[in-house]
């Protein structure tokens, strides 16, 4: 019987289901009532890979092809077109009305809503349906789902705009690195060597962020990142904490300021000497993240007579970018640096 009513040329299981679908008791009537103009519509639409309707009549009634179904969802047989897109129909109406006037109006780019609020983003068009005698009797809709397209954009877009953001960190980052090391040294080989350890602990901090879309990183990984170059002279560093995420912006801070603490542990402190340690660790709890570096068994370390960049870097960056207080101490049994933050400016993470 399908084959006789001529919806596809082999009587496909589409066309095996549009004729059972209980078509007698819609607008459009029983299958083998319809005009050729709509039976010719849905055999050609049904085994369409792309989602296709036909729209028909005063009343809209809509037929849809399996891959829109496969949007949509299970559908009634003789729903009219609006009751399938509530949400858009404001949008979706005047682009109907275009073909239904004999006008096919351009493919849209829209985003469209379906059940239990899905979005997809799909390239819309609609053709005019005409009947033999040339009356425009109803449209041809079409949908090419572009969403993941529109997603790799969107992330495109995101990560160009990250990226913009993390060279103008870096920018201001070198500018005061560059100005700060060469103000007060004593030649221009100690202002080099300056800079350059700087950088190189800044580039160690870009490595960290480089690996991911998202800009975080752990705050274990940049500790053992940043300090691994020191672990191998003299002295030994313990370091251990919970799993926390850190922003972009504090893990170049945090980065830094580690770098300056074991640099001077290095020249001056606990990691000059072979029995010196230092602990690094940090602790959750209360809303706060309690940060703490330690040197002890090592020689005893005078403040510097000014603050150089430094200091500068480890209690004002570190303060700014966890917004949140660092208290630095030049003890008799070493250095010690605290930093108390509040736990909203980071995120825990998993291991």
């Amino acid at each position: 019987m399908v084959q006789d009513l001529q919806f596809t040329e082999n009587g496909s299981p589409a066309a095996e289901a549009l004729f059972l679908a209980g078509w007698d008791q819609t607008a459009l009537g029983p299958v083998r009532c319809w005009p050729n103009a709509l039976r010719d519509a849905a055999r050609m639409m049904l085994d369409n890979p792309l989602p296709q309707c036909v729209i028909w009549g005063p009343a809209q009634t809509t037929i849809c092809n399996p891959a829109l179904l496969g949007l949509l969802g299970p559908q009634p047989a003789g729903r009219m077109f609006r009751t399938l897109w509530p949400r858009d129909w404001t949008t979706l109406a005047p682009l109907l009305q275009e073909a239904l006037a004999g006008r096919a109006p351009p493919v849209q780019e829209l985003a469209l809503t379906l059940r239990r609020g899905r979005v997809v983003h799909v390239l819309l068009s609609f053709s005019p349906l005409r009947c033999s005698n040339g009356a425009i009797r109803g449209a041809i809709g079409t949908l090419v789902d572009v969403t993941d397209r529109v997603h790799a954009e969107r992330q495109a877009r995101l990560r160009n705009q990250e990226l913009m953001h993390r060279l103008k960190n870096v920018f201001a980052v070198v500018s005061v690195l560059a100005r700060q090391s060469f103000r007060n040294a004593a030649t221009p080989e100690v202002a080099q060597t300056r800079i350059m350890r700087r950088l190189s602990a800044l580039g160690e901090a870009q490595k960290l962020l480089a690996h991911d879309d998202v800009n975080v990183a752990l705050i274990g990984t940049v500790a053992e990142h940043s300090l691994a170059p020191f672990r191998q002279g003299l002295g030994s560093i313990r370091i251990g904490g919970p799993p926390l995420e850190l922003t972009g912006r504090q893990v170049l801070a945090l980065a830094l300021a580690l770098n300056e603490l074991a640099t001077n542990a290095t020249k001056y402190g606990a990691l000059s000497t072979p029995m010196g340690k230092v602990d690094l660790g940090w602790s959750l709890g209360d809303g706060l993240l309690r940060l703490w570096w330690r040197e002890r068994e090592g020689p005893p370390v005078p403040p510097p007579g000014t603050e150089g960049l430094g200091s500068v870097l480890i209690r004002q960056s570190l303060a700014s970018e966890f917004a949140g207080t660092v208290q630095l101490d030049y003890e008799e049994t070493g250095v010690v640096c605290l930093l108390t933050a509040p736990l909203p400016h980071c995120s825990q993470g998993p291991c």
